[in-house]
């Protein structure tokens, strides 16, 4: 398993055009405990950053993803609580045949928005928000 780099980031955040939504991409092709714990600290606090600038709709994309163990998941269903207790949505996109899998073994493709891509979710938000 490849080491992440130190000072190489381990996610890239993109404001959309409306400023009400945002896309976080996962650059580190595992979503495990190596990174989890990292990553999830970081996450939580731009997460806190756009919810606090009125943002409300996160895409977390994990196009870059081919590992997920349980820390990631937690990740993921942290990212979700934070963003659904303001009033937000978090939605997911890039899943790999082998997440999606894993996503409904786990039922866990109930408890998410799940979209191919970015513009299908843009396709199914108000016009004002994409």
């Amino acid at each position: 398993m490849a080491e992440q780099q130190p000072g190489e980031s381990l996610y890239t955040v993109r404001d959309w055009p409306a400023g009400s939504a945002a896309t976080v991409q996962i650059l580190s092709k595992y979503l495990n405990y190596d990174v989890a714990d990292e990553l999830k600290a970081k996450l939580r606090v731009v997460a806190q950053q756009k919810l606090d600038g009125g943002c409300r709709t996160f895409v977390l994309d994990l196009a870059k993803v081919s590992i997920v163990d349980s820390c990631g998941v937690g990740l993921m269903i942290g990212l979700h609580n934070q963003v659904q207790a303001a009033g937000g949505t978090l939605w997911l996109v890039g899943i790999t045949h082998f997440l999606q899998k894993i996503f409904r073994m786990m039922h866990l493709d109930q408890y998410f928005h799940v979209a191919i891509t970015e513009d299908d979710v843009k396709k199914q938000l108000p016009a004002r928000v994409a």
